[in-house]
């Protein structure tokens, strides 16, 4: 007991907590450099639709700046003719099934039409309340342009087999 030192231990535990927080916050800078360098757009919104978090390929995309969207009740514009499919897709989430993939329409910030896929996750409180949702999407509009091009072509081809082919007559010469 003559050895104790109450200011020496005090010290130790202020020192160890600044080394914790010192790791927690490198944790969370690695963390935060790894969603920005996604090509992926990710965002979180809560259960109001208030965005708290959105990385940079989300603001390239839509063309918006993070503190113009963060805090703010947003959704990407989804197109009109999309909206009734999405809605019936997020609807459809639940604490045992809280992932959902959708590929729909949205319009960028430039005004295009640009096809998008997005993983919607709902997060849950233990109770089953909803509580935030994370969304991550990519843009699949050249890959949707190339099928819709690859179907064509293929149609085309079919319709070339059906002209050229010899008729049952000439075959049975």
């Amino acid at each position: 007991i003559r050895d104790f030192c109450p200011s020496r231990g005090l010290g130790d535990v202020y020192k160890r907590q600044a080394e914790r927080t010192q790791a927690l916050h490198q944790s969370e800078q690695r963390y935060l450099s790894i969603l920005e360098d996604q090509t992926e757009m990710i965002c979180r919104f809560d259960a109001s639709n208030r965005m708290t978090f959105v990385n940079e390929a989300f603001c390239r995309l839509f063309h918006l700046r993070r503190d113009e969207v963060v805090g703010q009740v947003w959704a990407p514009i989804v197109h009109p003719d999309d909206l009734p499919m999405v809605t019936r897709a997020l609807q459809g989430v639940s604490p045992a099934q809280p992932l959902v993939v959708v590929e729909n329409r949205v319009v960028a910030g430039d005004g295009a039409i640009r096809w998008c896929q997005f993983s919607n996750r709902a997060l849950y409180e233990d109770d089953g309340q909803l509580v935030e949702w994370q969304s991550v999407g990519r843009d699949v509009t050249e890959r949707r342009q190339l099928e819709a091009e690859l179907a064509q072509a293929s149609e085309r081809f079919q319709d070339c087999l059906l002209y050229t082919s010899p008729s049952p007559r000439d075959r049975q010469k």
